[in-house]
């Protein structure tokens, strides 16, 4: 329903500003429905998510995957703490394969727990207990991983590795 409220909210503008505009404001829809993924504002890491988002896809022509930014990605060992990581590459799943090459020289049971596009990603740890963070900037993917670890019921989070892609 939301959504839909938006989408009208974003017609009734685009009418109001002309019909260029209209295309405009259809597409940067199209763009914050897939940015944000269904994310409901409720949710302290949904509506960092949403100004994330508002910020990306008020360009037009927006993409909200960032298909056009380098792609990083983080892999990490809960078993063994062993990380490996991957910054600058023109795809997600390029991405993906290096971080988890980089990984299995140090840990042996590696698995990807960020993946980012023009942005910074970062794994915080404390004990068995693995969260993520990603943000615009290496600050922000910091502080999103601690408090998502101190969320999920960790005393002493720490950053294990925080890398951006650009």
């Amino acid at each position: 329903m939301r959504q839909l409220i938006k989408l009208l909210i974003l017609v009734g503008a685009g009418f109001a500003l002309g019909p260029r505009s209209y295309v405009t404001s259809l597409s940067a829809f199209d763009c914050m429905s897939d940015c944000t993924g269904g994310c409901s504002t409720t949710y302290d890491y949904c509506k960092t998510k949403w100004a994330e988002c508002l910020g990306r896809c008020s360009v037009p022509g927006a993409d909200p995957y960032n298909r056009s930014k380098p792609w990083g990605a983080i892999a990490y060992s809960r078993k063994d703490k062993g990380a490996g990581w991957s910054y600058g590459w023109n795809s997600e799943v390029k991405a993906k394969k290096v971080a988890m090459d980089n990984c299995a020289r140090r840990g042996s049971a590696c698995e990807v727990w960020a993946t980012y596009a023009g942005e910074c990603g970062a794994i915080a740890v404390d004990g068995n207990i693995v969260t993520w963070g990603t943000a615009f900037l290496k600050q922000g993917a910091d502080q999103r991983a601690l408090s998502e670890c101190a969320k999920a019921g960790g005393k002493k989070c720490v950053i294990q590795v925080s890398q951006c892609s650009k």
